[in-house]
């Protein structure tokens, strides 16, 4: 058991030196600064699909909080006869920056009517 253990840990290290090893290429400025653009394609790398799926992690998170905020706030803000609001923009119901923009694309999410909160980048339409 204890051999086991240790082959494990021995092949884990040898692993994760190779993952750094390659991952520790010299880039050009250019290209650095483009690695993690928002892209509608696939990434290749499993780290890439990792970070990919973090991101779309975030941005779902993101829209999960802003509309937590804006029932919030249309509930407050609701008059004698039970007309909800329209906002027309998310600074309105008082979201912090840090959550307006899809991390993917940096864009802005939308504020539709019915105060309905979205992002534009494709594939989180649904989010």
């Amino acid at each position: 058991m204890k051999q086991t253990v240790i082959v494990f840990i021995i092949l884990l290290s040898m692993f994760t030196f190779a993952v750094t090893i390659s991952g520790c290429k010299k880039k050009d400025p250019e290209q650095q600064t483009n690695e993690f653009r928002a892209t509608k394609e696939p990434a290749q790398s499993v780290l890439g699909k990792a970070y990919q799926k973090a991101q779309g992690v975030e941005c779902q998170s993101n829209l999960s909080q802003l509309r937590q905020l804006m029932q919030i706030k249309v509930d407050e803000t609701r008059d004698e006869s039970g007309e909800a609001p329209t906002f027309t923009s998310l600074s309105e119901i008082g979201a912090p920056s840090s959550v307006t923009k899809c991390p993917i694309s940096k864009k802005p999410y939308t504020l539709n009517e019915g105060n309905r909160v979205t992002c534009t980048f494709e594939g989180h339409e649904n989010f």
